[in-house]
């Protein structure tokens, strides 16, 4: 399965970002069937150590919300992602 995750949540500090990132490193140790594909606006410093995940910038200097409802569709599109997820 093609999953998407928006990752913007991983730029603060926050209860969500820690979660996030969290889940993240377990899945990336443990999921070795799954492609993943990391969307952000701005380029994290999440570092990646599976091969079958990838970080994707969608760069369109546009707020989280109009980014995520306009802009992040197209990518989904693109990648031919089946299942999306917007931790918030």
């Amino acid at each position: 399965m093609r999953i998407g995750i928006d990752v913007k949540a991983l730029r603060g500090k926050t209860g969500i970002s820690n979660y996030l990132r969290s889940l993240m490193e377990h899945l990336q140790d443990l999921d070795s069937e799954n492609e993943y594909f990391l969307f952000e606006p701005t380029l994290s410093n999440y570092k990646v150590t599976n091969t079958r995940w990838k970080k994707v910038l969608v760069s369109s200097g546009l707020p989280g919300t109009i980014w995520q409802q306009f802009i992040l569709p197209i990518y989904l599109k693109k990648y031919a992602v089946e299942l999306f997820w917007a931790p918030e």
